[in-house]
């Protein structure tokens, strides 16, 4: 973590630590009126340290929380300014990717945009609900989105390890048979009678790619758009520069298949899932 995100991050630990003191102060001067005074503590003395207390127990969560965003969103500044990039916050996407349809209020939060390889650039943090009440729960992923100049069928590959993503809704759609050792570890969705086309895209040298790089992530096809789907938090530097090493090794073999690509629609048939 950058300099300044560790002094904020003290600020926090600092400040909760005042708050919790004065929480002991209140509760020991409530316990020694009680054993020291009259043998029975005045009941107003007694409302006003609960409600003290109570009021900086819930000061010092609001505070926690308030201070953790802000650190969060210098996090993201500092490593946007570090790689080049802009930082951006709760911009609009467009739907047609799988994983934007998924759940209810969908939300992008910090990111930054750039270039990668000359073709446009977004990393960003995404997050949605399922369930309602008791059984709702909140999924929360580090989404990287890259365009390129052709165009091509959607298609979904689903790495069966991420468990969160392999349960989305629309993967009743039909996949394909893949090499066996890939599909020990992947699924790949495509629309009906386009699969000569998605072999274009994933072909020999591709498939070997992700495999000897032990690829972690789901990614998505749709719209001259590449979607890569982290489960994991981008929380420094470090972390970031691993994560767009591995995708520019990725991009070196892909982008130049996907940026000659010129989709032909087959009759009526729709190429997106």
């Amino acid at each position: 973590m950058e300099e300044k995100s560790k002094k904020a991050l003290e600020q926090i630990r600092f400040l909760m630590i005042g708050v919790a003191g004065v929480e002991i102060v209140i509760i020991s001067l409530v316990s020694l009126w009680y054993v020291y005074g009259k043998g029975d503590a005045p009941y107003l003395l007694l409302f006003v340290g609960i409600l003290t207390i109570s009021f900086l127990g819930v000061f010092q969560i609001v505070l926690f929380v308030k201070r953790a965003a802000k650190l969060k969103e210098l996090l993201w500044r500092e490593i946007a300014q570090k790689f080049g990039y802009q930082y951006t916050h709760n911009f609009s996407i467009e739907k047609s990717a799988l994983m934007f349809r998924e759940g209810s209020a969908g939300t992008v939060g910090h990111g930054m945009s750039g270039k990668l390889d000359n073709h446009n650039f977004r990393i960003f943090e995404y997050s949605y609900i399922t369930g309602t009440g008791k059984n709702s729960r909140s999924h929360f992923y580090t989404v990287f989105e890259t365009t390129f100049l052709g165009s091509f069928p959607h298609l979904y590959l689903n790495n069966i390890h991420n468990k969160n993503l392999s349960g989305i809704k629309q993967f009743f759609l039909p996949n394909i048979s893949l090499p066996t050792e890939f599909e020990k570890m992947f699924k790949l969705y495509v629309p009906k009678e386009y699969e000569i086309e998605v072999f274009e895209i994933f072909t020999p040298d591709i498939l070997s790619h992700l495999l000897n790089n032990s690829w972690e992530h789901d990614l998505e096809l749709v719209n001259q758009k590449l979607f890569i789907f982290s489960e994991k938090s981008i929380t420094g530097a470090k972390k970031l520069e691993q994560e767009i090493e591995n995708l520019k090794g990725f991009l070196k073999q892909l982008a130049p298949k996907l940026d000659r690509m010129s989709l032909a629609p087959i009759g009526d048939l729709t190429h997106n899932l």
